[in-house]
C-alpha cells in the first residue's frame, strides 16, 4: 500500500499488522504452530512437531535462506513473512538406530 504525502511515496503507511505464514515441507512429517496475523514489532513463536518416521531439519524463508535449526524459531514481526518448516523421512538405519542404541 502506497500513500502519497507531500510529494513522497509512502511504503506501508499505517500498517499494523502483518501475515506470517508458515507451511510444513511434507504435511505427513510434523505439524507447526505459530502461523497468524499479528502486530508490526512484535515477537512470535513457531514450532515444530515431528511425526514418528520423520525429522526436522530446519526453517526456511521464501528466499531458501535459512532461519535455524530449533524446533522453535523466534519471528521478530516486521512486514509478511513465509517461511517453511522442513520435514524428512528418516532412514531406515536412523529409525533402528533409535530402538538398539
Amino acid at each position: 500500500m502506497f500513500i502519497k504525502a507531500h510529494g513522497y511515496l509512502i511504503d506501508h503507511a499505517g500498517v499494523t499488522s502483518a501475515s506470517v505464514a508458515v507451511t510444513p515441507s511434507d504435511a505427513e512429517g510434523g505439524t507447526i504452530t505459530g502461523s497468524g496475523i499479528y502486530s508490526i514489532s512484535t515477537s512470535q513463536t513457531l514450532t515444530a512437531e515431528v511425526n514418528p518416521g520423520y525429522k526436522f531439519t530446519g526453517w526456511t524463508d521464501a528466499g531458501g535462506n535459512s532461519l535455524g535449526t530449533d524446533a522453535t524459531l523466534e519471528v521478530n514481526v516486521s512486514g509478511d513473512i513465509a517461511i517453511t518448516a522442513t520435514f524428512i523421512k528418516q532412514t531406515e538405519s536412523e529409525i533402528l538406530g533409535g530402538i538398539f542404541d
